[in-house]
Formats: structure tokens, sequence, C-alpha cells
């Protein structure tokens, strides 16, 4: 639900932003990785005129595996 929230919040309110993340409060992020992140991403948008969305679905974590 937190997600849901989230993004019509963004929509609503961020309706300028070239870009938009949602991490949890356990997220650990790499600024390096983040700035080589933003700068694929905004290759692409350039290049496709299209939107990007991008995540991580954690298997095994889910199942319990």
């Amino acid at each position: 639900m937190q997600t849901v929230f989230h993004s019509r919040w963004v929509t609503e309110n961020c309706r300028k932003a070239k870009l938009i993340m949602k991490t949890d409060d356990d997220s650990l992020l790499n600024p390096d990785n983040l700035v080589n992140l933003t700068s694929i991403i905004h290759q692409v948008l350039k290049s496709n005129n299209s939107d990007v969305y991008l995540g991580m679905c954690l298997r095994s974590y889910l199942l319990g595996i």
C-alpha cells in the first residue's frame, strides 16, 4: 500500500520531476552506482522519449527459500 500512496503522491505533486526514487529505511545506496544509473536512465529517456521503470524482485526472499 505504501508504494501505491507514494506513486499517487508523486503523480499529483511532482509533475515536472525527471526522476523519482523510492527506497525503504533499510535500503543501502551506493552513490557512485546511483550516479551511473541516473546517467543511463537519462540516455534511455532521450533516445526513446518514453518512461522507464526499474525494480528488483527478490524471489528467494519473498518465497522464503
